[in-house]
């Protein structure tokens, strides 16, 4: 119990001191709910291995670890801060997703062969403070990765390279099915899916999508569109298409 409490401490969500010591009282209790919330997370208000393992991921303060590639990817809030700053710099991580993987390690060795140090993709402390003088000379602009998104849902991409894929839930097939005639007529590489939402995002990163849209039916009038994003990332291409459509509500999504 204090190592969870430490951990919430850590992630900014529990005061120290705040709470009754090795003891789930209600203040730890309010936090991990307060997290779980924050992070995207079913709030359950109970430590599973799925919150655990976030807990340890957000409580990495960048420069605190070594990051490097490995298998499994190293996680943590502490890889999304590097992305964050190589990607304003113009070294492309791709997407902020806080995973250590190809892409981010070939972004850190390039940094490297630019300013004359060994290219080996390792992340050290001493190479974390080179990145941020660095990074302190730039303005807060999203980086090149945001900007590419973007573009790449722009009308000026063609239509035939985008990969979209289209899911649906509980009633939401008849949505789904006029979706992807639509689509089709400009977008050919439109695909479908359905069973649950773990195997639709399976299916989707597989098909390599550029735009997953998932449709669900409901009770209440007129339509939402949810987009998803959490501390650590935010779906740009969501949040796009979300402000670019006219519907009676646009909202992130609270829960993965």
């Amino acid at each position: 119990m204090h190592d969870l409490q430490r951990r919430l401490s850590a992630a900014g969500f529990l005061a120290p001191g705040s709470a009754e010591d090795s003891t789930f009282c209600a203040r730890t209790h309010a936090a991990l709910l307060a997290f779980q919330d924050s992070y995207g997370l079913a709030t359950t208000g109970e430590c599973d291995e799925q919150v655990w393992s976030s807990l340890i991921e957000a409580s990495w303060t960048l420069g605190e670890r070594l990051l490097f590639l490995r298998s499994p990817n190293i996680r943590g809030d502490d890889v999304a801060g590097l992305q964050s700053l190589l990607n304003r710099l113009g070294f492309d991580c791709g997407r902020v997703d806080g995973i250590y993987g190809p892409r981010t390690s070939e972004a850190v060795a390039e940094f490297q062969e630019n300013i004359g140090l060994p290219r080996n993709g390792i992340s050290t402390p001493e190479f974390i403070d080179v990145l941020k003088r660095m990074g302190s000379q730039t303005g807060d602009g999203p980086g090149v990765a945001v900007v590419r998104e973007g573009l790449a849902l722009s009308d000026d991409v063609a239509s035939d390279s985008l990969r979209l894929v289209v899911g649906y839930f509980t009633g939401g097939a008849p949505l789904a099915s006029a979706i992807v005639r639509r689509a089709k007529e400009s977008h050919p590489l439109t695909s479908t899916v359905d069973f649950t939402a773990s195997e639709q995002a399976k299916a989707a990163n597989a098909y390599q999508a550029d735009v997953y849209i998932g449709c669900e039916s409901s009770d209440d009038a007129g339509c939402t569109i949810y987009y998803y994003e959490v501390p650590t990332f935010c779906s740009v291409g969501g949040r796009n298409l979300n402000q670019s459509t006219v519907v009676h509500n646009t909202e992130p999504l609270p829960h993965s």
